[in-house]
């Protein structure tokens, strides 16, 4: 017969139910509390678990629930999601957006010439930088705009979610509207190379920068709202009915919505470096990418407070909740 030996503040031994939900209700008429976070094997257990469960003695801890599964904020966690949702971030920011210019430009020439065009000498010499405000496109600043908002949408926020998923096993995160939105844009961007490429010399590409634009910014709001309104209702709405309005009305009042405010910062701070650029008349020749690399970088680390804020409040602050 298997059993599970319970280590809380006093030791229980009992025959292993045959559910996750009777076990829990056994530990809980045990402990006398119903707030608490069932270890096995130094991890949480849950339903998705509990067939792990299949020794003849299943030794498991018991702890007071850790909201946010963090118990306070770890900093060694802090600087390990932040180091990789910016290396994530300028990587896959910059080769987004270098993809997308090189189709959107190779799209624009000739047949003939795209036959005479080196692919690795037409990416490392793209026009991304303008050298004066003469020479500034609006329709296409417009989309670099949007893919730099899109860019810091898609990254932070999949990783925020995903590490609250990590400790809160209950929480749902919008993935299937993140997924989607985030692969839209890249669907496009394929199908403009098959057809773009295909035909050459598609004429005036306004219409096309728009399009592009629209659709990098709807993306980039919707995976931002979701996220936000995902992380806010399970804060604000999925308490426990034992707790005082008080304590509620503190936390709602503790946690405020600024996730939202990631891609807009960014979007500021990449818009100052890079008008700065173009005051001054730089021509960066095959440096282009390393400088768009270097933006993307900074404009990261501008954003860094309001992500760790971010990550303190939904996944390690004493009031977030984790059940």
């Amino acid at each position: 017969m298997k059993q599970v030996l319970v280590n809380s503040n006093k030791t229980y031994l009992f025959p292993l139910p045959e559910t996750f939900d009777e076990l829990l209700t056994n530990i809980i008429n045990k402990v006398n509390t119903n707030n608490i976070t069932i270890y096995h094997k130094s991890k949480v257990l849950t339903k998705n678990n509990f067939d792990t469960l299949n020794e003849n003695l299943n030794i498991l801890d018991v702890s007071l629930k850790l909201n946010g599964g963090a118990e306070y904020p770890v900093i060694t966690n802090i600087i390990f999601n932040i180091i990789l949702s910016g290396i994530l971030t300028t990587i896959l920011g910059t080769f987004l957006f270098t993809i997308t210019v090189y189709t959107i430009t190779k799209a624009l020439l000739t047949t003939e010439e795209r036959k005479k065009t080196n692919v690795y000498e037409f990416i490392g010499n793209l026009n991304i930088f303008p050298k004066s405000n003469k020479d500034i496109n609006p329709a296409l600043e417009i989309l670099y705009f949007s893919i730099i908002y899109y860019i810091f949408s898609v990254i932070p926020a999949t990783i925020l979610l995903y590490t609250k998923k990590s400790k809160c096993p209950s929480y749902n995160p919008p993935y299937k509207t993140i997924y989607g939105c985030t692969v839209v844009p890249m669907i496009f961007i394929f199908l403009l190379i098959i057809f773009g490429y295909s035909q050459g010399n598609i004429g005036d590409p306004t219409v096309l920068y728009i399009i592009l634009a629209i659709l990098f910014g709807f993306c980039g709001y919707i995976i931002m709202y979701s996220s936000n309104n995902s992380l806010m209702e399970w804060e604000h709405v999925d308490q426990s009915s034992d707790q005082s309005q008080d304590k509620i009305t503190n936390i709602i009042n503790t946690i405020n919505t600024d996730f939202y405010k990631i891609p807009i910062v960014a979007l500021v701070i990449y818009t100052i470096l890079r008008k700065s650029l173009i005051i001054g008349k730089n021509d960066f020749g095959k440096m282009t990418i390393p400088m768009l690399f270097i933006l993307i970088t900074f404009s990261y680390i501008g954003i860094s407070p309001i992500y760790i804020e971010a990550f303190v409040k939904y996944i390690s602050s004493p009031y977030s909740i984790c059940n």
